[in-house]
C-alpha cells in the first residue's frame, strides 16, 4: 500500500499559489481592463485596432509588473 499523504503534501504549495495569483490586484486590474475593452469593442464604441493596443499594453504591463515583483522579492531576500 502506498502513502498518498506524501504526494498531496508535495502538491499543496502549487495548489495554494494558484488562487493567490487569481486574486492579486495586478491580475484583477488586467482582467477588468481587458473585459472593459472587449465590451467596448463588442458594442462598437472602440475600433479593433484600439482594442488591440489596449490588449498589448495591458499584457505588457502585467508581465512587466510580475518580473519587477520577482526581482524585488529576490533582491530583498538576498
Amino acid at each position: 500500500m502506498t502513502n498518498t499523504t506524501d504526494s498531496t503534501a508535495a502538491q499543496a504549495p502549487a495548489a495554494e499559489k494558484a488562487p493567490s495569483r487569481m486574486t492579486s490586484r495586478k491580475f484583477l486590474l488586467a482582467l477588468v481592463t481587458l473585459g472593459t475593452a472587449s465590451m467596448l469593442l463588442w458594442f462598437g464604441r472602440i475600433e479593433p485596432m484600439v482594442w488591440r493596443d489596449v490588449v498589448i499594453a495591458t499584457v505588457g504591463a502585467y508581465i512587466t509588473a510580475n518580473v519587477t515583483q520577482r526581482v524585488m522579492t529576490k533582491a530583498a531576500s538576498a
